[in-house]
């Protein structure tokens, strides 16, 4: 699974800047809790960038390791109540989230003439950054009486194969870890990793293993230093007992292959996770453990032998 920022558009006034932000490990660590919990996020803001923060005219050092950022002002974005459509795009393999950052002309008063440098972006009740833009060389001025406002544009992938007969797109892979009704503003459900379990073909599991019967090591963050492109972050290990997946007949210190005699590649072809959608009433906050609905994603795989199976979620720059 990938997360790239697609886009940061700037606009004051009618002139318009646009650039790319860094997504910081903060945000990717967040993301990726809600990509493999098998206990449903009911927090339903975790992953949601409602807030963007702007820094004038004094620049600081922002990485990939950062979690907080100096501001001077801030501004909400309602994304739940927002009827917009395009907040949300969504097919089997990506999803594509909008932001509309509007800050009040009033508010802005004392910046007037002030050069923007940095802006971040987080969750409103956190004091946490997930992304930031250093904006400092375009030399952007804050103008009198001009509209000011932010758009960001990301999008989530995944090459698994999706499959369902309840929801028309991986819900896990949005910002809330679940889908909206028609109206893009009531969330219906939430999303769980029910279990894992491999197939012959990728939308239907032959053998399934509990997720609870399978995790094998507390959340941990891992980071390849060997690639300027992927992070690996907040990884679930998984391990699967060789001995239910591959056939009986493998080499040992009393059997050895020969002419008529020799080991034989698994007959699994797709290591298939499957993702619980629990009805949510937003209300109350509850949830419904066991309503039968779910999805399939899927990933073609050849082994003989028992694996380790790791949630990845890369950062595109």
């Amino acid at each position: 699974m990938k997360i790239e920022n697609k886009e940061i558009a700037i606009k004051i006034g009618k002139k318009e800047y646009k650039f790319k932000n860094l997504i910081l490990n903060n945000y990717l660590n967040t993301y990726s809790n809600n990509l493999g919990s098998g206990i449903p996020i009911i927090s339903a803001d975790d992953s949601v960038l409602n807030a963007c923060y702007i820094k004038f005219d004094t620049q600081q050092t922002i990485d990939e390791y950062s979690t907080t950022m100096s501001y001077d002002i801030s501004t909400y974005y309602d994304w739940y109540s927002n009827t917009n459509p395009d907040k949300l795009i969504t097919s089997e393999n990506s999803i594509i989230t909008k932001y509309d950052y509007d800050f009040s002309v009033s508010n802005l008063e004392s910046y007037i003439g002030k050069k923007i440098v940095g802006i971040g972006f987080g969750e409103y009740l956190s004091s946490d950054i997930y992304a930031y833009v250093d904006i400092s060389n375009a030399n952007i001025i804050l103008q009198a009486n001009q509209e000011f406002t932010v758009v960001r544009t990301d999008e989530i992938s995944t090459e698994a194969i999706f499959s369902s007969s309840d929801i028309l797109y991986p819900t896990h892979l949005t910002p809330i870890a679940g889908a909206f009704d028609t109206d893009n503003t009531t969330i219906l459900y939430k999303t769980a990793l029910k279990s894992i379990g491999l197939g012959q073909t990728a939308t239907e599991m032959y053998l399934e293993y509990m997720y609870d019967d399978i995790i094998k090591d507390s959340w941990q963050t891992l980071y390849d230093g060997t690639s300027e492109t992927s992070q690996y972050v907040g990884t679930y290990i998984f391990y699967f007992l060789g001995e239910n997946y591959y056939y009986d007949l493998y080499p040992s210190d009393n059997l050895y292959p020969s002419d008529n005699l020799y080991p034989q590649s698994t007959k699994y072809k797709y290591l298939i996770y499957k993702y619980a959608l629990l009805e949510y009433n937003p209300v109350s906050g509850e949830i419904d453990l066991d309503n039968g609905k779910y999805y399939l994603q899927a990933l073609p795989f050849d082994i003989s032998n028992k694996i380790n199976i790791y949630l990845r979620l890369e950062r595109e720059v």
